[in-house]
């Protein structure tokens, strides 16, 4: 009886190290997010260079006599902060970054995650923040 108990505890104690060895304590270079999990920005990464881009085209009811260097809507970047939250683009929507454009949104910052309703009325000082399904920021715009 004494040596299966023997036996027994050695082969927990046994599995139990080889399970500890085999965990990572620290996430590879590559891990993702658990579903609902806000993904965490590499710091040491370096940030996109990105400045504001006028579209190329516009739908049908934009006005063709709108200023120089403004979106479809006629707005001029610098109304909102695109011009300045530009740079953001390609950048995580982590709880740091959105601090910092609410420091860079003249007026208003609205986030627009996909698949989101949102109001049209037009806002000629409120930024907004398109994100796509990984939290990325992948536009922004004065509307």
């Amino acid at each position: 009886m004494t040596f299966i108990l023997a036996a027994r505890t050695a082969f927990l104690s046994g599995s139990a190290l080889i399970l500890c060895a085999c965990t990572e304590t620290t996430p590879p270079d590559d891990a993702q997010p658990m579903p609902g999990e806000t993904p965490v920005a590499d710091s040491t990464a370096e940030e996109p260079k990105v400045s504001w881009q006028a579209p190329d085209s516009c739908p049908p009811w934009a006005s063709d006599d709108r200023p120089e260097g403004s979106n479809c809507h006629g707005i001029l970047p610098e109304t909102c902060g695109a011009d300045r939250a530009a740079a953001y683009v390609g950048r995580l929507g982590t709880p740091a970054v959105r601090a910092e454009l609410e420091e860079v949104a003249v007026r208003e910052l609205r986030w627009l995650p996909p698949e989101t309703a949102y109001t049209e009325d037009l806002s000629n000082g409120r930024l907004n923040i398109i994100l796509d399904e990984n939290n990325v920021i992948t536009k922004v715009d004065c509307y």
